[in-house]
């Protein structure tokens, strides 16, 4: 049985304000995303926003992001984790003039197209780390498993 304590999370090292995560952590250099499990690099990924962060990405920043967004298809394990409630984005308690309803449909139009769901946290810092720590360890949890699984019947 896997547990939390047999995982290692990898935290890039462009990452401006890293998590404080309930795994161990490794810095190290991911391709796509901020966050993975150290050997699912290449399987597991997570973005992180803060909703300022967001906002600049539907803008200005919306091609960049938009690149990164297909990048992600790539992995069969993947969300963008906002440091945010949606309730914010849609009553527009942001530092932008994008209005709400031109960003919230950008967040539907993106998790559509790119497949890549929004998991949106909440302000609080430690439900955002709780929710990256449980998603690393879930994954992991999951293919540890299904590797397991073939391992066991391959021996038959």
């Amino acid at each position: 049985m896997l547990k939390p304590e047999d995982i290692t999370a990898i935290i890039d090292t462009r990452e401006q304000h890293p998590l404080t995560l309930e795994l161990d952590t490794i810095p190290g250099t991911l391709a796509t995303g901020d966050y993975s499990v150290r050997g699912l690099e290449d399987l597991l990924t997570v973005e992180r926003k803060s909703l300022d962060d967001l906002l600049g990405c539907m803008t200005s920043g919306r091609p960049r992001f938009e690149r990164e967004l297909k990048r992600m298809q790539a992995y069969e394990f993947r969300c963008i984790v906002v440091e945010a409630d949606w309730q914010d984005l849609v009553k527009g308690r942001y530092r932008s003039r994008m209005q709400p309803s031109a960003a919230t449909h950008t967040i539907a139009s993106w998790t559509s197209l790119f497949n890549v769901p929004f998991q949106f946290c909440g302000r609080d810092r430690k439900d955002v780390e709780d929710y990256v720590s449980f998603f690393l360890f879930t994954t992991a949890k999951k293919l540890y498993e299904r590797l397991e699984h073939l391992k066991n019947g391959c021996k038959q």
